[in-house]
């Protein structure tokens, strides 16, 4: 379920659909990007990648 997911990412994809109605389409795209850099560059983010990278069978 949705508890399993991570926290941050979840909280963000809210936050950012919340605003989209609200504001430019470019705009969104910009918070969009920054938001998934930012996120990107967690330790959550990269023990979730590697564990993906890991199961599918990719060692590099």
């Amino acid at each position: 379920g949705i508890a399993a997911l991570p926290r941050a990412a979840v909280g963000e994809a809210a936050r950012l659909l919340r605003l989209a109605p609200e504001r430019p389409y470019a705009v969104q795209l910009a918070d969009e990007a920054a938001t998934i850099a930012r996120l990107s560059s967690t330790p959550e983010a990269d023990a979730l990648l590697t564990a993906f990278a890991t199961q599918n069978g990719d060692t590099a």
